[in-house]
């Protein structure tokens, strides 16, 4: 998988400094939500709390490798600007994690370059169906999704009530997209 449309090349991570780039996007990710999300402390402690964000990077390569998960990211003259992931849920399904583009490359369509691409990896790895979830706070996300032909869902982890109120639960029919 490789393109390089509006001079953003994607690449599926596969090298340590890859990681290594997804990490480095994946913190610009948490500065971002930590200051989106300022005034709802409670999604600040519980979803992006350093430590154990931190710790969460340790492990990015296991998590995002297959057969558990995928990585794309995006560069754009060398650069790391953007990346998403897919994590499998079970057999049929695969969820959507850590989508971001980079503040200075937003508005230039990498947004929805980069999740065509991660469509187009869950069908070629059979998924049926892309779920993903997005805070309330991100209504430019549930634009692009509901574009790209995803629909409101029910929630489908097991957060607890309070905190599944605070997102949006999505998903995509990938037999559709095919």
């Amino acid at each position: 998988m490789s393109g390089n449309i509006s001079s953003m090349e994607i690449l599926r991570a596969t090298t340590d400094a890859h990681f290594v780039d997804a990490a480095t996007l994946m913190r610009a990710y948490r500065a971002w939500r930590v200051e989106r999300y300022a005034d709802v402390r409670a999604v600040i402690d519980s979803d992006t709390e350093r430590t154990a964000f931190e710790a969460k990077l340790e492990t990015l390569a296991d998590d995002f490798r297959p057969p558990r998960g995928w990585l794309v990211l995006g560069y754009a003259a060398e650069t790391p600007v953007a990346c998403a992931g897919l994590i499998r849920f079970d057999a049929d399904a695969c969820t959507l994690k850590r989508m971001y583009v980079a503040d200075s490359h937003r508005g230039r369509g990498r947004g929805r370059q980069l999740a065509e691409a991660i469509i187009e990896l869950a069908v070629a790895e059979r998924f049926r169906v892309m779920r993903l979830h997005s805070g309330l706070q991100q209504p430019e996300a549930h634009a692009l999704y509901r574009s790209l032909g995803f629909t409101e869902t029910a929630p489908y982890d097991d957060r607890p009530p309070e905190a599944a109120a605070r997102v949006v639960f999505m998903e995509l029919e990938l037999a559709a997209t095919r």
